[in-house]
């Protein structure tokens, strides 16, 4: 089946309807029409594609999308912004994360990291209990988030 899908993305790229956002990644990669491929779309189907986002990281988000742990952590930070003004500390994270996506405490300190060193998330601040860390989204992170909910409500 996966490679039905690369030689139809091949055959697309060969005739000018798909381009590669991400073409430096190996897996994971991007694809998106074209204007020929969004005009072409017109016509056979009468629906109208929106042009891809220049100001956007792509590879970021192809990094998102490629890691579960990645997604859904950004997915509880986004909703819980406004609960935690000051930023949400990993235990929350861990705990809003529970039945739905367990994660062992290795693995959420893994993903915080990963996600800082994206430039998603940043740390914000210490609580005042423990003094553990709290952390926020990145104005990019945000911008992500935001995308991934937008796409995922257009195909519901």
């Amino acid at each position: 089946m996966f490679g039905d899908v690369s030689t139809i993305i091949r055959e697309l790229k060969k005739r000018g309807i798909v381009k590669c956002l991400t073409p430096e990644k190996l897996t994971g990669r991007i694809y998106f029409l074209t204007n020929y491929g969004r005009r072409l779309v017109w016509r056979v189907f009468a629906t109208a594609i929106d042009a891809e986002e220049q100001n956007f990281d792509w590879n970021k988000y192809s990094r998102v999308l490629a890691g579960k742990t990645r997604k859904h952590f950004l997915l509880v930070m986004y909703r819980l912004r406004g609960f935690y003004p000051d930023g949400i500390g990993l235990a929350v994270l861990r705990k809003r994360l529970g039945n739905l996506y367990p994660l062992t405490l290795s693995q959420a300190f893994s993903t915080v990291r990963d996600l800082q060193k994206e430039g998603l998330t940043t740390i914000s601040g210490h609580a005042r209990k423990r003094s553990s860390k709290l952390y926020r989204l990145t104005s990019e992170g945000v911008q992500i988030v935001e995308y991934i909910l937008q796409n995922t409500q257009k195909k519901s």
